[in-house]
């Protein structure tokens, strides 16, 4: 996931031309492993919208066009017939420094737009991981190296998986709002976070409005053991403290 996450967020960055953040935590910068050679038969660089110049009939290139998926095509620093502008002020469709209100408002519309688009367009097994079954009473929550911890848990919990699923976010913003039907069919949602406060459980409840009935969290700086996320579920599940 961490390979092929990587040469995804490349094409999601050019793509949609937007910044694209990789979290990592400190188990996964330290740990090592031996893996067998990644297939890589099926990767696809994708770069996005280019500027044709055969498509312009002679036409201004402009950098920032407005468009209908809000993406507009780019140039090759160099090209004939193409501009390599950027400023950082407001801009019109061209890239000259503008101040004008209108432009502005459908600037700001044509960026914040993308995000829409990135919800749709990137499928949902690239958003997170279901393990387990889509309806459970009791729905674990996790992002980054937790994942490999909580999985050995549950296994060892619920080992016909009747009573745990578990979503691993691997996409944050935006937030997978597929997962939404998932969380309000749990009878009880515990979020699992190696840090002081429960991050993802606050994350879910800014974007869908459900809270996790219990928060595990470990700030010690050393990574999640089965046994330990083994435990706080049996607390958990017999209804102990909130966090």
């Amino acid at each position: 996931e961490m390979f092929f996450g990587n040469f995804d967020a490349f094409n999601y960055a050019d793509r949609y031309q937007v910044p694209v953040l990789m979290l990592y935590d400190r188990h996964q910068g330290t740990m090592y492993t031996t893996v067998p050679p990644f297939d890589t038969s099926q990767l696809k660089i994708d770069r996005g919208k280019y500027f044709d110049p055969a498509q312009h009939n002679g036409e201004p290139f402009m950098r920032y066009q407005f468009t209908d998926d809000g993406i507009s095509p780019r140039s090759h620093p160099g090209q004939e017939g193409g501009v390599f502008w950027s400023t950082s002020d407001e801009h019109d469709q061209i890239g000259h420094i503008t101040e004008g209100i209108g432009n502005r408002l459908e600037m700001m519309k044509k960026r914040m737009g993308k995000l829409a688009l990135i919800a749709k367009e990137i499928p949902a097994e690239k958003k997170f991981n279901l393990i387990g079954k889509k309806k459970a009473p009791v729905t674990v929550l996790c992002w980054g190296s937790t994942k490999g911890a909580v999985v050995d848990a549950l296994k060892k919990l619920d080992p016909t998986g009747e009573n745990y699923n578990c979503i691993h976010f691997r996409i944050v913003h935006p937030f997978p709002e597929e997962t939404k039907e998932i969380l309000e069919a749990a009878a009880k949602i515990v979020s699992i976070d190696g840090s002081f406060s429960p991050q993802i459980a606050q994350v879910v409840r800014e974007k869908i409005g459900v809270w996790a009935n219990h928060r595990v969290v470990k700030h010690d700086g050393r990574p999640f053991s089965e046994d330990e996320i083994a435990l706080a579920l049996e607390k958990a599940t017999a209804d102990g403290p909130e966090e």
